[in-house]
C-alpha cells in the first residue's frame, strides 16, 4: 500500500502535536548534543535550516550557534509563480531579518526576489531539514 507525502505529512504533524512541553524540549536538546558532536557543526559557509512551526523540533540552538561563528544562515521560502506553481527557494537568514509569514502561516524573510536568493544545489554548503 503507497502513503502519499501528504499523508505522511499530516501523520507526523499529529505525533508532534501530541508531543509534551518537556517532551519537545528534551528532543531538542537532544538534537543540538548530537549536532555539536557532528562535523556539520563546524563546517559549511552557507547553511539551510528552518524555523521551528507548530511544534516541530527547536532548531534555535543551532542558529545562534551558526550565527556565533558566523556562518551565513539561509531559510526556505515559497515562491509562487502564477496559480498552482511554486518554488522553494532559499533566503538569507540574520539577527535583523525583517519576516513575514507565507500562505501556510510559515514565517520566512521578507526580502524580495531575486536579490537575497540562492539555488539550492549551487551555493548551500549543509541543508538541515
Amino acid at each position: 500500500m503507497s502513503t502519499s507525502n501528504n499523508d505522511i505529512r499530516k501523520r507526523m504533524k499529529r505525533r508532534r502535536s501530541r508531543l509534551s512541553l518537556d517532551e519537545q524540549y528534551h528532543s531538542a536538546t537532544a538534537l543540538f548534543n548530537q549536532f555539536q558532536r557532528s562535523p556539520w557543526a563546524f563546517s559549511g559557509s552557507s547553511v539551510a535550516i528552518y524555523l521551528p512551526h507548530l511544534g516541530e523540533i527547536n532548531t534555535w540552538p543551532m542558529i545562534h550557534h551558526f550565527w556565533r561563528r558566523h556562518t551565513a544562515l539561509f531559510l526556505p521560502c515559497i515562491t509562487e509563480h502564477g496559480a498552482n506553481n511554486t518554488k522553494l527557494q532559499f533566503s538569507r537568514f540574520q539577527p535583523n531579518t525583517t519576516m513575514r509569514q507565507n500562505h501556510f502561516g510559515i514565517l520566512e524573510p521578507s526580502s524580495s526576489y531575486p536579490f537575497n536568493w540562492i539555488a539550492i544545489s549551487k551555493r548551500l554548503s549543509v541543508i538541515f531539514c
